[in-house]
């Protein structure tokens, strides 16, 4: 779909939310080989329209990122996700999706420093992802910026790993300190030995630079145990649960 011709609907209701407070998060649990169990999600942005409807992000990221609303979208999700953490049980984590651009926003670093200064949580408590391909798109600034935020003690993940043709070459001078597969490996993991090799590959060169792993889009139990054959650190996928608005049950 045309992007130019999609924003006239969607960049009034973006803004219209940012303003009105209508958006909202969902947690995707993530499950930890070494300690059998759950202690980290990832914060997944929907928006509330409306009539109620909720919209996931392909409906509305591409037009933010189009019109230069994507930061504003970021910096809303940090400043709710410290706030919703100080109210967690301290052995909790979260991961924040950011956009490639807010690294390159004046904005982000004083807010993360300000909201851990406010909260008085353990930085160690936040990772950031950014995907490789936005990653690559603005290295060194990035670079720059993901040092910053690990300086105060947040963790770096890089989503979607493999899926460029470079992804070894830089990795090495690149600070993170997870890697999540990515999916396009796992779907078929089973039936096809290249991507067995693969994805061993990555799990082993991310463990020898001292880097976690993480599986996403794990849907069977038979993948999963394959996976922990091969060293995988962390699980995630509708296996382990999909995404919800309650994180914790009362």
């Amino acid at each position: 779909m045309d992007i130019l011709r999609h924003s006239v609907q969607w960049a009034p209701r973006i803004r219209a939310a940012l303003k009105q407070e209508d958006f909202l998060l969902e947690f995707q649990p993530i499950y930890a080989v070494a300690t059998n169990d759950i202690r980290h999600y990832e914060c997944l942005i929907r928006m509330r329209g409306e009539d109620k409807t909720i919209y996931y992000p392909n409906d509305f990221i591409p037009v933010a990122e189009a019109m230069g609303l994507i930061q504003q979208i970021d910096l809303w999700v940090v400043n709710h996700v410290f706030d919703l953490l100080r109210s967690m049980p301290t052995h909790l984590s979260f991961t924040i999706n950011l956009s490639g651009n807010i690294f390159l926003d004046h904005k982000l670093y004083p807010l993360v420093e300000r909201k851990l200064v406010q909260t008085g949580i353990d930085p160690a408590r936040i990772v950031f992802e950014i995907t490789e391909t936005s990653a690559i798109s603005n290295f060194e600034q990035t670079k720059a910026m993901v040092k910053k935020l690990r300086s105060l003690g947040c963790r770096f993940a890089l989503d979607d790993f493999g899926a460029g043709f470079n992804s070894y070459s830089y990795l090495k001078h690149f600070p993170v300190d997870i890697l999540k597969i990515d999916g396009g490996f796992i779907t078929d993991i089973e039936s096809d030995p290249v991507d067995q090799l693969l994805v061993k590959s990555m799990i082993d060169i991310a463990h020898s630079l001292g880097k976690k792993t993480v599986a996403e889009y794990v849907e069977h139990q038979s993948t999963m145990d394959m996976l922990k054959g091969f060293g995988i650190d962390y699980i995630q996928g509708f296996l382990v649960g999909k995404p919800k608005v309650k994180l914790l049950d009362d």
